[in-house]
């Protein structure tokens, strides 16, 4: 059972579980939640489907996957694959996955830009999205800002 006041992720967003609702439809109890990236979604999970969420990574985790951003590779795909690999990547729900969307999209788009192309939206809204799913989770996990996770997440990038 959920906590209302506790953070879980559903469907790859940071939700904080804001309370149940009994008998909301069909008789059943619900789940609210509240994604932190849009505050202003309001996400009715039936209870009997909490399997589909996920409990937030342990700071222990969250700092082994900072500690080796730099060792993780980005993709190496041809681009009319792209957006099937991207989506196939926040599918598997893992976080190292979203590490590898960011720093292939971030390439590809420095990549482009050096060739006086324009960026894809395919890569600017999966960079959005890696960005958004994956430094909520962190910030969250371990107390920090968003731009403070970028931060770090940029520094730890760089390095192999």
């Amino acid at each position: 059972m959920l906590e209302p006041g506790s953070y879980i992720v559903y469907k790859q967003q940071v939700c904080k579980v804001k309370g149940i609702i009994e008998k909301y439809y069909h008789d059943k109890d619900y789940y609210y939640l509240v994604p932190l990236t849009n505050e202003k979604l309001k996400i009715m999970l039936p209870v009997d489907q909490v399997g589909q969420t996920r409990a937030l990574m342990s700071k222990d985790q969250a700092y082994d996957l900072v500690d080796h951003i730099g060792s993780i590779a980005p993709l190496e795909i041809h681009a009319r694959n792209m957006k099937e690999s991207y989506q196939a990547l926040f599918e598997s729900d893992d976080p190292e996955n979203l590490v590898k969307i960011i720093k292939t999209t971030y390439m590809r788009t420095q990549d482009r830009i050096a060739l006086n192309k324009k960026v894809t939206a395919s890569d600017e809204t999966y960079f959005e999205k890696a960005e958004n799913y994956l430094f909520s989770e962190l910030s969250v996990v371990l107390d920090m800002d968003f731009e403070e996770v970028r931060d770090l997440f940029r520094k730890k990038a760089t390095k192999k």
